[in-house]
């Protein structure tokens, strides 16, 4: 006999009950094949046997699966380490500048490096002749046209002229040290080294956390869940379904708003369609509350048919109570049932049953963290769309840093060009005067 709108029951305003405790009420019904969870609502109703096992309500949802992260590559660290890691780099950068000038300054001899600065700190060839390379070259006359430049555009002092390549050096030593990249320049001074083996030190372990990191993340990646208590669930606006007359139906049609199944109220629909609602679950459109026991066959069914873990369950549970058979009231079959239970219970063989019957679900129920993938999720091609993002970004900078280059230099030929011209027009101009 299948009770009548397929649920539980409920109590009418007129004393009388619906679905499987109306029958009960009606005695249309001996025993109910069912396990029952007891309630004072169904305890004033119809009799219970001895219990069967403890049970509690809990809340089922689609277990999320490893996704491609398209900023996967910048999650070994938080948001604030590249933050201060920038920062220091900016530090590094600004004391290696300062440090290597000060010490240039201070070990400069009179007449010694007041070229253009370029060849400051680089490596000379073993053997090479030091007084020969630190003479000046000769100097060559300039042409007339560059003689007669007005003061502006004079070469600069030799010291000022030094100051540009130094900072780049830094600038490319404290990236290249960070980036794990060759650089053809080391500081000079103890000071400076100093500065720089810090750096050099800070620099291998960020690079191998963040190697490892990342390694970490790719092997065992972190899965984040929709929800993990009845707070998150609220917070959420995922559909949550419950069975029509169920012990949940009870506690959300009598709880305070303010409370915390009452802050979910409006994401409940109740329903008696239970197959069609699990159909709902495993397509991930809803989640749904139930007792736990009944929790556990769903989810090793869905692990026997597809192979994996589909569904999750949360940790903490509401609503604790005794699954027992229902009876009408008073029945003749109460005694002899509970004799039977109680031979059950005390051999084990209920637990045993129940148990075969949830094998599956014993891994599923742990803790994500704490579950091991059974393969590795392939790389797809959105994990490197991140990368990607970043190269053809450095591509664009660097592009449009070469056009303004181009611009600048030929601003700059124009204008040299043109004070180039000047004393020539002025002359020719002074010509055609004194003529007329």
């Amino acid at each position: 006999m299948v009770p009548t709108g397929r649920e539980y029951g409920r109590r009418l305003d007129n004393g009388t009950y619906t679905g499987l405790l109306g029958h009960f009420q009606r005695r249309e019904g001996d025993l109910s094949m069912t396990p029952v969870g007891i309630s004072h609502l169904r305890w004033q109703a119809v009799d219970f046997s001895v219990p069967l096992f403890m049970d509690e309500t809990r809340v089922i949802y689609t277990r999320p699966t490893p996704q491609a992260d398209v900023a996967g590559f910048v999650k070994p660290y938080t948001a604030w380490v590249w933050l201060v890691l920038c920062a220091c780099a900016v530090l590094v950068v600004l004391a290696t500048f300062i440090v290597q000038v000060a010490h240039d300054t201070s070990t400069r001899k009179p007449g010694v490096g007041e070229g253009d600065g370029e060849g400051e700190g680089e490596h000379r060839p073993p053997g090479a002749n030091t007084k020969e390379t630190n003479t000046p070259p000769p100097l060559r006359r300039a042409p007339p046209t560059l003689r007669r430049a007005p003061p502006t555009l004079r070469r600069a002092p030799p010291t000022l002229r030094r100051v540009p390549p130094t900072l780049r050096r830094a600038l490319h030593w404290t990236l290249g040290c960070l980036l794990a990249q060759s650089v053809p320049w080391e500081p000079k001074g103890g000071v400076v080294r100093v500065v720089g083996g810090l750096w050099l030190l800070a620099s291998f372990i960020l690079a191998t956390v963040y190697r490892s990191n990342l390694k970490a993340m790719l092997i065992l990646p972190s899965i984040p869940l929709p929800f993990t208590n009845l707070e998150e669930l609220g917070a959420t606006d995922i559909p949550v379904f419950v069975i029509k007359g169920s012990l949940a139906d009870y506690a959300l049609s009598s709880t305070s708003q303010n409370s915390t199944l009452g802050r979910i109220r409006d994401q409940i629909h109740v329903s008696p369609d239970i197959q069609g609602n699990v159909r709902m679950l495993h397509q991930g459109r809803t989640a749904g509350f139930g007792v736990m026991s009944a929790l556990r066959l769903l989810v090793a069914d869905a692990f026997t048919r597809s192979g994996y873990c589909k569904l999750y369950v949360i940790s903490k549970g509401i609503l604790p109570t005794s699954i027992s058979l229902a009876f009408p009231e008073n029945s003749t079959l109460i005694p002899k049932v509970n004799k039977i239970l109680r031979r059950l219970k005390e051999f084990g063989i209920l637990q045993h049953l129940y148990e075969n019957e949830v094998a599956n679900a014993s891994e599923c129920l742990k803790p994500i963290a704490a579950t091991t993938p059974t393969d590795l999720r392939p790389l797809e091609l959105g994990d490197f769309y991140g990368v990607f993002s970043v190269y053809v970004g450095g591509m664009v900078v660097a592009g449009l840093v070469f056009l303004l280059e181009v611009l600048i230099a030929a601003l700059t030929r124009q204008r040299v060009k043109k004070v180039a011209e000047a004393p020539a027009q002025k002359k020719i101009h002074s010509h055609v005067t004194s003529s007329d």
